[in-house]
């Protein structure tokens, strides 16, 4: 399962619709397995 978090200036960030990038995680059986590099959004 792939899942993406708000991020910005290196933390999470709280406000979905202001962000502009985003960290995608890899998660297998429960435990992360990857994390991207941060990928800026396109909205």
């Amino acid at each position: 399962m792939r899942i993406a978090v708000t991020y910005n200036n290196g933390e999470v960030f709280q406000h979905f619709g202001h962000s502009e990038y985003f960290k995608v995680y890899e998660v297998e059986d429960g435990k992360v397995v990857a994390v991207s590099a941060a990928v800026q959004s396109t909205l």
